[in-house]
C-alpha cells in the first residue's frame, strides 16, 4: 500500500485564536493555533492534551464568592485562607482547619487586601479597622486589630491648632576685651537679610543698642518675599558676656517651621548662635482612623510593608521602618524610617497594587508607574515616572513570569506584560492577548499555578465575570502564549492557587457553590467519593434527578454514564470504592484548512479533510471528525488487551479515513467519547481543497 501525503501540524503552541483570524493565513501562528481548545491546552514539546477534572472540597455554606490567599507557615506546612463575607476559612491542605468570623461585609470581602507571613495573616480595606489574625495553633486562630505604630498625624484642612516656631540667637563676647560692635547676618530658609550692625561695641551696649538691634532685624526679616509681619525679634535675657535675642515666627507664619542661620561677620571676637527652643508645627489628626479610614492595600517592598489606597488619600503609599512593619513613624530622622509618598497625578487615581521589581512597580485604576530609585530611603524623595495608561483591573494581581509582570487592564479587556527596557530607561508593555481577543473579557480575577514536571508551562488563570475561565500557558524564552478555555459544567466564581500549586475553584453547582481543587489524575468534574453497598448503589449524591453521571473507581475502571435517581445510582461494581462526577468533554478545532497556491495566493472553495491521522501516547479514548461531521469514536481496545484488568492507556498511530461531507474553510475536530487521558504529539490531514 503505497503511502499518501498529507499535511501536518505538531505544534499546537498558539492555543484559540479568534474566530476572526480564520483563514489568515499570512500570521506565523496560524499553524500551531486552532479555533478551540476546550479543556484542551498545549504541550510545549509538541502536540496537546486534556486537562484533569475537579474533585469536590466541601460546599462553601455562603453565595458569595471568596477570595483566595495562601500562607506559606513553613516547608512542610502551609494553608489556604478563603475570605468571605462575615467569615474567613482556613484550610490545611483539603481539610478544614478554623472558620473564624469577621466583621467584613460582601463589598470588603470581595476588595480586601491580605499580608500573609509565618502564622500572622493581615487583613486589610478602606473602610474596616485593619485586623491581624494570628495562629495558635492550626485549629485555633486568634483575631485581633492590626498593632499600628506611632500612626503619624496628617493636616486635613479642618483648622487644627497651630504652634509658633521659636528661635534664640545667643551673641557672645569675651569680657574684658577690647570693644567691638557685631554685625549680624540672619538667612532664613535659604533667604539671606542685609548685615545690621550694633549701635555701640557689644561690651558696652545697653538696653536701648540691644532693642534698636532687635528691631532692625526684625524689619529684614519682614521684608524677606517668604515671611512677612508674622516674624517678631525681641530682646531677652542680658547677662555678663551674653545677650539673647528671641526670634518668633508667629502669626500667618504660625505652625510651620523654619530653619535660620546667623552669623557674625565683622570680628571673631563675637559669636551668634541660633538656637532652636520651639519648633512650628500645625496639629492634625492620625492619617489613619476609623473616621479617617484604612489602608486598603498592602505589600513589602526592600523589607518595608508599604500601606497604600489610604481612604483619605487614594494615591499615597505610607512606607513602614525597614523590618518593623508596624512602625510608622515618619518623624524619625533615618535613612530607614518610615515615609509617606504621593503620585503625582492629574487625576484621582486610587492604587490597587505595589510590586518590587528592577523598580518600585505601582498600578492605579488608570496607569502604571515605577520609581526611579534604586533603593528606598527616607531622606530621598521617590521620582514616580508614569510608564503607561492601561490601568490595573480591580481584583488581579500582576505575576512575575520569567523577568516579565504580567497585568490585566483596560477595564479587564487586555492582557499586558511589561518589563524594564533598558534602552528606553522604562517600563514598556505590550499586548498579550490580542489573537484570542474574543477570550479575554471582563477579566474579574487573576492566579498563577507554576510550571511542573506534568504542566511544564506557567498556567496564568484568567476568571471572567460571566464564570468562564481562561487559561494561558506561557514560556517566555519560546515565543509562547497559547490561551485556551477551561469548562466544568458551572459558572465559576472565583480561582487560587495555594502554596502547593493546587488550583482552587468555586463553583456554582445547581446543589450549591463548593470549593473544588483541580484534579490532574481525574478527568469528572465536582468528584466525590463514594463506595457502593454490596447490590452495587452508591447514596447520598448531591445532583438533581436526571442527571448524567461518571464513575471512576479506585481499581482503574471508569464507566457509564449512569442517571441519578433520589440522589443514587446503581453500578455493576459492588462494595467498591470509587469517584462520582459530571463529564465535560474536551474539544480541539483546527483552524480552517486553505488551499495556498505556488505563487501565494489563496484560494477558497468548498473543501474536504477525508482522512485524518493522530499519533496518541498514554490516550484512554479519542473521536476524530472533520467537515462539521459528527467525530468517530476510535477503538483503542485490542483482543489481546487483558479481560479481567482496565485497559491500558494506548501509544500508537489511529487513522479514521472516509471522513464525508464538503465543506468551505473546512476543519478537523478531536474530542473524547468517554472520561479518561488524551495526548496527541501530532496530526497529518489528507485533503482535497
Amino acid at each position: 500500500m503505497v503511502a499518501r501525503a498529507g499535511t501536518g501540524q505538531q505544534s499546537m503552541n498558539a492555543g484559540e485564536l479568534s474566530p476572526e483570524l480564520a483563514g489568515r493565513v499570512d500570521i506565523k501562528q496560524y499553524y500551531s493555533a486552532g479555533l478551540r481548545f476546550l479543556n484542551i491546552e498545549p504541550v510545549a514539546q509538541a502536540g496537546f492534551r486534556n486537562i484533569g477534572g475537579t474533585r469536590a472540597v466541601r460546599p462553601t455554606e455562603t453565595p458569595w464568592r471568596p477570595r483566595f490567599w495562601r500562607l506559606k507557615q513553613s516547608r512542610s506546612k502551609s494553608f489556604l485562607i478563603a475570605v468571605v463575607p462575615f467569615r474567613i476559612d482556613i484550610f490545611e491542605g483539603t481539610v478544614l482547619r478554623a472558620q473564624i468570623a469577621t466583621g467584613l461585609t460582601p463589598e470588603m470581602a470581595a476588595e480586601c487586601s491580605l499580608y500573609l507571613e509565618g502564622d500572622t495573616v493581615g487583613i486589610f480595606h478602606r473602610n474596616l479597622r485593619s485586623l491581624r489574625l494570628l495562629r495558635r495553633s492550626d485549629t485555633v486562630w486568634e483575631l485581633g486589630d492590626w498593632p499600628y505604630s506611632k500612626i503619624p498625624e496628617q493636616d486635613y484642612g479642618a483648622g487644627y491648632p497651630k504652634t509658633n516656631d521659636v528661635w534664640n540667637l545667643w551673641i557672645r563676647w569675651a569680657q574684658g576685651d577690647t570693644a567691638n560692635a557685631a554685625s549680624i547676618s540672619l538667612t532664613v530658609d535659604g533667604e539671606t537679610i542685609a548685615t545690621q550692625t550694633t549701635a555701640l561695641p557689644v561690651q558696652s551696649a545697653n538696653a536701648v543698642v540691644w532693642k534698636d538691634l532687635a528691631d532692625r532685624l526684625q524689619a529684614e526679616l519682614q521684608a524677606l518675599p517668604s515671611l512677612g509681619p508674622g516674624v517678631t525679634v525681641t530682646p531677652a535675657v542680658t547677662g555678663p558676656g551674653f545677650q539673647i535675642l528671641d526670634v518668633v515666627f508667629g502669626g500667618a507664619l504660625s505652625g510651620v517651621e523654619y530653619q535660620l542661620t546667623a552669623q557674625v561677620v565683622n570680628t571673631a571676637s563675637v559669636s551668634v548662635l541660633p538656637s532652636h527652643t520651639g519648633v512650628g508645627k500645625t496639629g492634625g489628626e492620625p492619617l489613619i482612623s476609623d473616621g479617617r479610614g484604612w489602608p486598603g492595600v498592602v505589600s513589602i517592598v526592600q523589607d518595608r510593608l508599604v500601606y497604600a489606597n489610604l481612604n483619605s488619600r487614594p494615591s499615597a503609599l505610607l512606607m513602614s521602618q525597614t523590618a518593623e512593619y508596624f512602625n510608622i513613624n515618619t518623624k524619625a530622622q533615618r535613612d530607614d524610617g518610615a515615609k509617606l509618598e504621593a503620585l503625582r497625578t492629574n487625576s484621582a487615581e486610587e492604587i490597587l497594587h505595589v510590586k518590587s521589581s528592577q523598580y518600585l512597580l505601582v498600578f492605579t485604576d488608570e496607569a502604571e508607574y515605577f520609581a526611579t530609585n534604586r533603593e528606598v530611603k527616607r531622606t530621598d524623595p521617590l521620582n514616580f515616572v508614569e510608564t503607561g495608561r492601561n490601568g490595573l483591573t480591580p481584583g488581579t494581581w500582576p505575576e512575575d513570569i520569567e523577568n516579565r509582570v504580567y497585568f490585566v487592564g483596560q477595564r479587564g479587556g487586555v492582557l499586558f506584560s511589561t518589563a524594564y527596557d533598558d534602552l528606553s530607561s522604562a517600563f514598556t508593555a505590550r499586548q498579550e492577548s490580542l489573537l484570542a481577543s474574543h477570550l479575554i473579557d471582563d477579566v474579574v480575577m487573576t492566579a498563577l499555578q507554576r510550571g511542573t514536571d506534568d504542566t511544564d508551562a506557567p498556567r496564568l488563570w484568567l476568571l471572567r465575570g460571566d464564570g468562564r475561565l481562561i487559561g494561558a500557558s506561557i514560556i517566555r524564552d519560546q515565543d509562547i502564549t497559547a490561551f485556551f478555555e477551561y469548562d466544568v459544567g458551572d459558572p465559576i466564581r472565583s480561582i487560587g492557587v495555594d502554596a502547593d500549586n493546587n488550583l482552587w475553584l468555586a463553583v456554582d453547582r445547581p446543589y450549591g457553590q463548593y470549593y473544588e481543587i483541580l484534579e490532574p489524575s481525574s478527568y469528572l468534574v465536582s468528584a466525590i467519593g463514594r463506595t457502593s453497598n454490596a447490590d452495587g448503589f452508591a447514596f447520598d449524591l448531591p445532583h438533581a434527578d436526571g442527571t448524567q453521571v461518571w464513575i471512576e473507581t479506585y481499581t482503574g475502571y471508569t464507566d457509564g454514564p449512569y442517571v441519578v435517581t433520589s440522589g443514587f445510582i446503581r453500578t455493576p461494581y459492588r462494595s467498591t470504592g470509587m469517584s462520582i462526577g459530571r463529564w465535560v468533554p474536551p474539544r480541539w478545532q483546527s483552524m480552517p484548512r486553505v488551499l495556498v497556491t505556488r505563487n501565494d495566493q489563496v484560494v477558497r472553495r468548498p473543501g474536504r479533510i477525508h482522512t485524518v491521522k493522530a499519533n496518541i501516547l498514554g490516550t484512554m479514548s479519542i473521536a476524530i471528525g472533520a467537515n462539521n461531521t459528527p467525530p468517530r469514536d476510535v477503538a483503542l481496545l485490542r483482543t489481546s488487551d487483558p479481560t479481567d484488568q482496565p485497559m491500558a492507556a494506548k501509544t500508537q498511530l489511529v487513522t479514521v479515513a472516509g471522513i464525508p461531507g464538503v465543506v468551505e474553510d473546512t476543519t478537523a475536530v478531536i474530542t473524547q467519547t468517554r472520561p479518561g487521558p488524551l495526548r496527541v504529539r501530532d496530526l497529518t490531514f489528507e485533503e482535497k481543497l
